[in-house]
């Protein structure tokens, strides 16, 4: 695969929401390629840090 095709099915790698085939070979090109590898790192903290985004809620005293 090439790190393009990689780039564009992260999103569902990550998701597991993949054919067992093209999740393997994607493994497979992360296995050997480092950007590739940092991006999913990267994709990998962003949704890290928003699952442990607290709402804000505006405090009593606010007026609409």
């Amino acid at each position: 695969m090439k790190c393009e095709q990689v780039s564009e099915r992260l999103t569902e790698f990550i998701d597991n929401e993949l054919p067992n085939e093209l999740h393997e070979a994607i493994q497979q090109h992360l296995n050997n390629c480092d950007n590739c590898l940092k991006e999913l790192e990267s994709m990998n903290g962003v949704i890290h840090l928003c699952k442990k985004w607290k709402d804000i809620r505006p405090s009593k005293n606010w007026k609409t």
